[in-house]
């Protein structure tokens, strides 16, 4: 899956530009709105974190071309996600590898931050291939 491939390089990327700027500051931030929705359990909230933690990875990493292309793939995926994320366990998985991933860029250990992430893409697209067609519209 290209998602997989762009948003787990971009992960990689990120982890070594985790200690330029202000990107540790504000990965910290995000990792503790997310924590703070986590425990409202407010899904449309979580949605909207769960965006702005994969567009800092993909903003993190520098690269221009994982930021043009990562935007491309989001579009198609942000109608898909609110039925995902209405499912408190869907919710809590996906908080419980955000926070494996997170960990792993501010370790700097790229490669580990890159395969937690593909894991995380890929189960969320096993997630998405279980729904009925329907779902998706046209």
């Amino acid at each position: 899956d290209v998602r997989e491939v762009i948003e787990g390089l971009a992960c990689r990327l990120a982890a070594q530009n985790i200690d330029d700027g202000t990107n540790r500051q504000e990965l910290e931030s995000i990792r503790k709105e997310m924590r703070a929705v986590r425990a409202d359990d407010d899904p449309m909230t979580y949605m909207a974190n769960n965006k702005r933690l994969h567009v800092f990875i993909v903003a993190c990493s520098r690269n221009p071309w994982v930021a043009k292309f990562g935007e491309q793939l989001w579009l198609s995926l942000f109608r898909v996600q609110f039925n995902r994320f209405v499912h408190r366990p869907a919710r809590n998985l996906s908080m419980e590898q955000h926070e494996q991933i997170i960990a792993a860029i501010l370790a700097g250990k790229g490669r580990e931050a890159e395969r937690l992430m593909r894991s995380h893409i890929r189960g969320a697209r096993k997630f998405i291939e279980e729904f009925p067609s329907d779902w998706l519209g046209d």
